[in-house]
């Protein structure tokens, strides 16, 4: 029975045939090749336990076509650990992967901003970065308070701001100064003039005293009622309607018919820590038209955490524009419904009395011309100069 040293040491069965086996033994006793338990089989062949060291020199040794031999399966503590070894690695491999995505998971790969109206959001994470806050930032190290006083200084619109982390996720939320409309002061002296040009048919004036009439023409800026008053200076007041004349215009290209020749060309790329690498060998478009449908594949942990990765896939379709039969009928009639809307802006609450359109074909395109009469309001106040004093 083997010593529990024996045991541990362990060793390779081997069983060897040769024709002369004491010289083969006398052979590698000289270079140092220990045989242990040695046992014989016959006269050729013998069985014994050997180092794994000593079993790769013995096989060098085999080369030479003198004696054969076959190595069994080695036991003992060397050959553990070596089977150990070979088992560990993947484990620990594993062990080394998991522990990377879950550190990643305390980096900020995810930023979201929300509740801004004015400022735009290129604007928001540029200032961020500025005050070393962005993609690939470490989460635990964010002072929000302390960023959050540095951003609505650096951004006076800004009225509140907070960051919150949740793993990878950054929530930016803000909100926006409520400008104070200015209020305007209808005691301070004031002049009505025309906001636009036209005919006077109705003149209703509240305070003030008239300059000019029903009936008369007025140009945009014409004064029509001053506050100038008997010697004092006052706020006028007044409502004043008038006939106006309008000439719009608007122009559409002929409507052309696209059509999809088939041909599709995927181009796939990764995005590692916010650094794109190519994944297709020929990355580069030829044709003139095309569409393009992005879709971006984020990885996450079960938990919903982003990682700094993700797949992105282009796919581009080709196609030719052609024009579409009897296609005229369709833009025009968008162009008249525009240039009624159009109109209706800029008479307000005014009346449209009258109301024709001119249709022109020009090279390529349709030209919708409106000429329009109506009865609008064209009072406007502004406040009286130094010099207008009567």
């Amino acid at each position: 029975m083997p010593s529990a040293s024996e045991g541990l040491r362990g060793g390779v069965p081997v069983e060897i045939e040769c024709p002369y086996p004491e010289r083969l033994l006398s052979d590698c006793a000289r270079r140092g090749i220990v045989f242990r338990n040695l046992a014989r089989n016959s006269s050729i062949s013998f069985k014994a336990e050997m180092s794994a060291r000593d079993v790769r020199r013995l096989r060098v040794l085999s080369g030479s076509g003198e004696f054969s031999m076959s190595a069994g399966r080695g036991k003992g503590a060397p050959a553990f650990l070596r089977a150990a070894r070979r088992r560990l690695l993947p484990v620990a491999l594993l062990a080394v992967l998991f522990l990377a995505i879950r550190a990643s998971a305390l980096f900020v790969w995810e930023i979201e901003v929300s509740g801004n109206v004015q400022t735009p959001t290129y604007v928001i994470l540029g200032a961020l970065r500025e005050y070393g806050f962005g993609y690939g930032t470490f989460g635990p190290s964010v002072a929000s308070e302390a960023l959050a006083d540095s951003m609505i200084l650096d951004i006076p619109r800004l009225r509140w701001f907070a960051v919150n982390i949740r793993g990878s996720h950054a929530d930016v939320l803000v909100r926006e100064r409520v400008d104070r409309p200015e209020l305007a002061d209808t005691r301070a002296p004031a002049v009505v003039c025309a906001s636009k040009g036209g005919l006077i048919i109705k003149m209703s004036v509240l305070e003030g005293a008239p300059v000019s009439a029903v009936g008369d023409v007025a140009a945009a800026g014409d004064i029509l009622v001053t506050g100038a008053v008997r010697g004092r200076r006052a706020a006028a007041r007044a409502e004043i309607w008038a006939r106006t004349w309008y000439e719009l215009a608007a122009t559409a290209p002929d409507i052309s018919e696209k059509r999809y020749t088939g041909a599709v060309k995927s181009v796939r790329y990764a995005i590692i820590a916010g650094k794109k690498i190519n994944l297709s060998k020929n990355s580069g478009i030829e044709w003139d038209n095309y569409d393009k449908i992005v879709s971006e594949r984020t990885l996450r942990l079960p938990t919903g955490e982003a990682l700094p990765f993700a797949l992105v896939t282009e796919r581009c379709a080709e196609y030719v524009l052609s024009p579409e039969p009897d296609g005229n009928a369709i833009p025009e009639d968008a162009l008249r419904k525009a240039l009624m809307s159009r109109l209706r802006g800029l008479i307000g609450g005014g009346e449209i009395r009258a109301a024709a359109f001119e249709t022109a074909k020009t090279g390529g395109g349709t030209v919708v011309t409106l000429r329009a009469e109506c009865i609008e309001r064209i009072d406007a106040r502004r406040p009286m100069l130094a010099s207008e004093t009567g």
